[in-house]
């Protein structure tokens, strides 16, 4: 546990991946050398990556990439999904703060590790932090969460948006995040537990960010901060699947139940 006045003494950054080894090489030496290197209070990390099933040519790759980079190399055993890939890693993991980060994310700013952890000791009640998110072009992918009336869920802000929206570079408290790059308190994590693993793909990141919300702890989008996301490259490979769509839709469908009622009471709160 850390509190308001110290930094965490070692972050864990958790990537599930399959095959794409291009962008994973990306993000593991956008850690190493932007992230890590220029923190100024000179904390420890440690990489842990999670391929997603077994592919014997890929899995060597893998490997390869985490020795270079002195990364932990964790196997699901058989396809099964983001969730528990993610919960692989987290169940291995020993970080006072554990970084969900997609292999499709690439950090350029030097600053961000001590912006989100800056962020979470300015606000000891908050748990989780999320941060902007740009597209290769340097379009907005992701600023933060909206209500959408249409749907009765959240949807992403500033989608589209030119990277220098004012309003996307605030630092505001919410109720949920995108997992693409999410920060998480070791101590949300021993209080909740493993990611809802019902969700196979999709929502489980979201999920567990309102779970923490209802719990009493703060999740804070923090827009100083920011990273490169190519978005769904990870997901992409799964086309040929004849399953993905139905999953997907089970996914969104039991996100719905679970919590659009609720949702829709705190919009009206003005909560979202």
């Amino acid at each position: 546990m850390y509190c308001l006045n110290r930094s965490p003494r070692l972050v864990s950054f958790i990537i599930p991946t399959v095959d794409k080894t291009d962008l994973l090489e990306q993000c593991l030496d956008s850690i190493i050398n932007v992230c890590m290197l220029n923190n100024a209070s000179g904390i420890k990390h440690e990489i842990l990556v999670v391929q997603d099933g077994i592919s014997p040519g890929i899995t060597n790759k893998l490997k390869a990439l985490c020795k270079r980079f002195h990364c932990h190399f964790l196997q699901t055993g058989r396809f099964s999904g983001y969730t528990s890939a993610i919960n692989l890693g987290l169940q291995y993991s020993k970080g006072d703060l554990l970084v969900l980060l997609n292999d499709d994310v690439r950090f350029e700013q030097k600053e961000w590790l001590d912006l989100i952890i800056k962020s979470l000791q300015l606000h000891p009640q908050a748990g989780l932090a999320g941060c902007r998110l740009l597209y290769p072009d340097r379009r907005i992918q992701y600023g933060g969460m909206f209500y959408s009336d249409d749907f009765q869920l959240l949807r992403h802000k500033f989608q589209g948006c030119p990277e220098s929206e004012p309003d996307a570079q605030r630092v505001i408290r919410t109720v949920a995040l995108t997992g693409a790059v999410l920060a998480v308190k070791r101590e949300v994590y021993s209080q909740i537990g493993p990611l809802d693993q019902r969700f196979v793909i999709l929502c489980s990141d979201t999920d567990y960010c309102l779970t923490a919300h209802m719990k009493g702890w703060y999740v804070l989008y923090n827009g100083k901060a920011y990273a490169i996301h190519m978005e769904s490259q990870t997901r992409k490979q799964f086309a040929e699947l004849k399953q993905l769509s139905k999953i997907e839709y089970r996914d969104k469908l039991l996100f719905y139940n679970k919590w659009s009622g609720q949702l829709k009471q705190m919009h009206m709160r003005g909560m979202i």
